[in-house]
């Protein structure tokens, strides 16, 4: 999670994985999941939501990332019964 910055927006290809199973940044993703599943999050108010900047962009603010992802790390058994 060191990869985070609290300040810096982050695009759905840089916090998922792609339809071939990886990150085009080169790392792992943030949140391992795919495109369906990280929308239906979302909606369903699993994931962090999104800020648009325009009609077909969508980006997360990196601290929003950070705690969703530390929230797992502190209790992994209730963030999967969510």
């Amino acid at each position: 999670m060191r990869y985070i910055q609290d300040d810096c927006f982050y695009r759905e290809k840089q916090i998922i994985l792609t339809t071939s199973g990886f990150s085009p940044i080169g790392r792992d993703p943030i949140i391992p999941v795919s495109h369906t599943a990280w929308w239906k999050g979302i909606k369903d108010g699993v994931y962090p939501k999104g800020r648009k900047l325009s009609p077909g962009i969508t980006v997360w603010l990196g601290r929003d990332l950070r705690e969703y992802v530390e929230s797992i790390v502190d209790d992994p058994v209730e963030a999967r019964a969510s």
